[in-house]
Parts: structure tokens; C-alpha cells; sequence
């Protein structure tokens, strides 16, 4: 429990800095590394323990010997003291625990599933390769994404125009492996799934992927304002 509390409060101290000092930043790239080593140290820092040396130098007080003096005369009295039944108090650490296992669980078999899902995806549909990619095309009505190598989209939904700038976009993700800082903070969530900060920085560290795709595939754009209609054509229906 101390150290989901410590981790906790790291938690805290990372989303806050980048609320106030970075949000507004536009190096992308090294926000990435700030969300990642800020995520490790909030792993591995609780666990170290620094020990602290106290010298405690030993005092006999004078009512050690006058207590032991006494104590024939009170085992006198052994024999009419009356048994007093305990009450156990109710074991709200137990019950933490328990809860966040089944929470972590939950989360864990929720993240399998959606993992087994995507995979099936692209299991299941057309590919084509291009270079060291991937191209999986699908008529699911879903957004472009991709999985490592892989990039999955609708052709039915872009034209060819458009179809260019969403690979070019996917392939940023792909290039920078932007799956493992996904999975990553995916599992961190799940074992930090109740605290509100590891989802908070979920929501930050997945914007700021796009935000690099987003820069690096819109240079390559033939306009900045019909690759910005296109990212919307991609959120919103219609």
C-alpha cells in the first residue's frame, strides 16, 4: 500500500509539471521521453528505501526494579482475573487489496481482449506490403490506426488524395514505434488503474503521439488547412 501511495503522488508531480511548464511546449519528441522516464521513475523510485541510522543509547529507569519486586505479590491475584473476549477490528487493508487485484485483473483481461481484437483485424483482412510497413485494408467503419508495422485503414472512406496524407501519418507512428509507448502506458494504467493521475497522463501521452505524427505528416501535406479538415474527417462523421 505504501508503495501504491508513493507512485501515486510521483504520479501527480509529473502531470502537473507538464500541466504547467510543458503543455504548451511544441518539442514534441522530447515530451515522449519527459512522459517516459517521468513513468519509469515513478515505477522504480517507491521501491528504493534509504535507510536512516539512529544511535539510541540504552537507560535503565529506577521503576524497572520497584516493578519487578512486585510482581510475587500480584501473581496473587493471578487466579481472579476475569478473561476479557477480543474483538478483532475489520481489515480495511485486506479489503484494498482485494479490490485492487480484481481491478487490475479486470483491466488486464479488458487490454487482452482489445489486443486480441486489433490482431484479429489484421489477421483477417487485405495486405500489401510497402517497404518494411504493412498495409491491411479493411471495410470496417473504423479510424486509421496502426499496430508496429502494421497500418490498418478503409480506403472506401478517403479519396486518393487524402489516402496519401493518412498512410504518411500512420507511418510516423510506425516509423517511431509508437505502439511500444502505447502498450507501455496501457500497462501502466492497468497497474495503476485507480489512480487518476496514470489516467490523466494516458490522455496526454497518446494527444502528444499525434501531435508528432501530426507535425512530420502535414509537412509532407499539400496544404496545411485540407490536411487539417482531414484529421477532422477522420474523428467526426460527416
Amino acid at each position: 500500500m505504501e508503495y501504491l501511495l508513493k507512485s501515486t503522488l510521483l504520479c501527480g508531480i509529473i502531470y502537473s509539471f507538464y500541466k504547467i511548464f510543458l503543455q504548451k511546449e511544441t518539442f514534441f519528441q522530447s515530451i515522449r521521453w519527459y512522459f517516459i522516464i517521468g513513468i519509469i521513475i515513478s515505477i522504480i523510485l517507491p521501491l528504493l528505501i534509504i535507510p536512516i541510522y539512529v544511535k539510541v543509547e540504552p537507560m535503565v529507569h529506577p521503576f524497572v526494579t520497584t516493578f519487578t519486586s512486585n510482581m510475587d505479590s500480584v501473581s496473587a491475584f493471578d487466579s481472579e482475573i476475569i478473561p476479557i473476549k477480543m474483538v478483532r477490528p475489520f481489515d480495511w487493508i485486506y479489503l484494498f487489496k482485494t479490490l485492487y487485484i480484481f481491478g487490475m485483473v479486470f483491466f488486464l483481461i479488458k487490454f487482452v481482449l482489445e489486443l486480441f481484437s486489433l490482431i484479429q483485424i489484421i489477421k483477417s483482412n487485405k495486405k500489401r506490403e510497402s517497404g518494411k510497413l504493412i498495409l491491411v485494408e479493411t471495410n470496417l467503419k473504423i479510424s486509421p490506426f496502426s499496430f508496429f508495422n502494421h497500418i490498418v485503414y478503409n480506403k472506401n472512406q478517403f479519396n486518393t488524395r487524402e489516402l496519401e496524407d493518412i498512410i504518411a501519418h500512420e507511418k510516423v507512428h510506425a516509423n517511431q514505434k509508437h505502439s511500444l509507448d502505447n502498450i507501455f502506458i496501457q500497462l501502466f494504467v492497468i497497474i495503476q488503474w485507480f489512480n487518476p493521475f496514470a489516467w490523466l497522463l494516458k490522455k496526454e501521452i497518446l494527444q502528444n503521439l499525434e501531435y508528432i505524427a501530426d507535425k512530420e505528416a502535414q509537412e509532407k501535406a499539400e496544404t496545411h488547412k485540407k490536411y487539417q479538415y482531414l484529421l477532422l474527417k477522420t474523428s467526426i462523421k460527416n
